[in-house]
């Protein structure tokens, strides 16, 4: 039987005298919020593009110290393949007073030093994605924690390290949104390290050695310039060890350097670096009571052991008042590669 063509057609007919408003064109506030959604990512395409017209944006291509650290851990990992490779993250403190050509142990980790003068939980942030996208895969992640830059860190610096391949991530802990987007977009600029009492420059790439140690270290210093180098440390980092408010961006670098370590297979150790007498005594007591507090939370939410070397060294064993000496790198050296292997021993 055959259906009326009005009974199949009925649904889809308009009733006399119904009017059906004609579609809605999207007002201007719709198109406004449109246009404000798009406007970031339009904005990081624009100066992705033109930061590559203008030369290298992946950071072994600009950061020389980063390729050289990366050279490093690759032959590493190429002339030890049954090692497994211990990489070291932090400031200026392990940077100088980490050794690693000094361990001839064969068992254990093969430590590589990827120290930066200056790094704080951003620029390790930064580090540790880097090696992590070019292929390194550590099986040891010594962490450092240097107090002061959770609450300050070395902005200028950390701004003159970055590649345009690092914006991706760097975006997210930036104070201002496309910070260091428009910083790209500026020249660079030299970064002098102020250690002690006046600046140096970071030694050139191919002076450090073999596996990232930091060269011609002084055996000791003389008491004056000891005492000059103290003063200039105390000016640079007494204001702010007064109060080290934990930033929250800090915070969140630091975790997401963790995780990302831990992802990729690594088993991550956080350090507190040796400091002398003279830079324990600049702090708050209130202020460092707040932020230990703070890392033994941080260590518990991330499973993370703590070594603490704060006491490690003696006096005479730093140039001023947290950077060491040879002799005072060498007893660091071999009691954090110690201390490490006891951590890693099976239970």
């Amino acid at each position: 039987m055959r259906l009326p063509v009005s009974l199949v057609t009925a649904p889809f007919r308009r009733p006399r005298g119904v009017h059906t408003p004609a579609p809605r064109r999207p007002n201007a506030r719709s198109r406004a919020r449109f246009a404000v959604a798009l406007a970031p990512p339009a904005f990081a395409l624009v100066v992705w593009a033109v930061l590559a017209a203008l030369g290298p944006t992946d950071p072994a291509g600009v950061d020389e110290e980063y390729a050289a650290r990366l050279r490093v851990a690759r032959t590493a990992r190429a002339e030890h393949p049954d090692r497994p490779l211990g990489l070291v993250l932090g400031t200026s403190r392990t940077t100088l007073g980490f050794q690693p050509e000094l361990l001839t142990d064969p068992d254990g980790p093969y430590w590589v030093n990827a120290g930066r003068s200056a790094a704080g939980p951003v620029l390790n942030r930064v580090m540790m994605h880097r090696f992590v996208r070019d292929g390194v895969r550590p099986a040891v992640v010594v962490l450092e924690v240097m107090p002061v830059f959770f609450a300050v860190e070395c902005r200028e610096f950390l701004l003159s390290q970055l590649a345009p391949r690092d914006l991706w991530v760097a975006r997210r802990y930036a104070e201002r949104p496309f910070e260091y987007d428009s910083f790209l977009l500026r020249a660079r600029f030299p970064y002098p390290i102020r250690l002690g009492e006046g600046v140096i420059s970071v030694p050139r790439p191919e002076n450090y050695l073999p596996r990232g140690g930091f060269p011609d270290l002084k055996a000791a210093v003389a008491p004056a310039e000891r005492a000059a180098r103290v003063e200039s440390n105390r000016a640079l980092f007494w204001p702010a060890l007064r109060d080290m408010a934990v930033q929250p961006v800090a915070d969140r670098a630091f975790r997401d350097t963790v995780r990302e370590a831990v992802d990729c297979g690594a088993r991550v150790i956080l350090l507190r670096a040796p400091e002398s007498r003279a830079f324990r005594d600049w702090y708050d007591p209130a202020a460092l009571a707040r932020f230990d507090d703070y890392l033994a939370g941080l260590a518990r939410d991330l499973d993370t052991p703590v070594i603490d070397a704060r006491l490690w060294l003696d006096e005479a064993d730093f140039s001023d008042a947290h950077h060491a000496l040879m002799p005072g790198a060498e007893k660091f050296t071999f009691r954090l590669a110690h201390e490490v292997r006891r951590l890693l021993e099976p239970r």
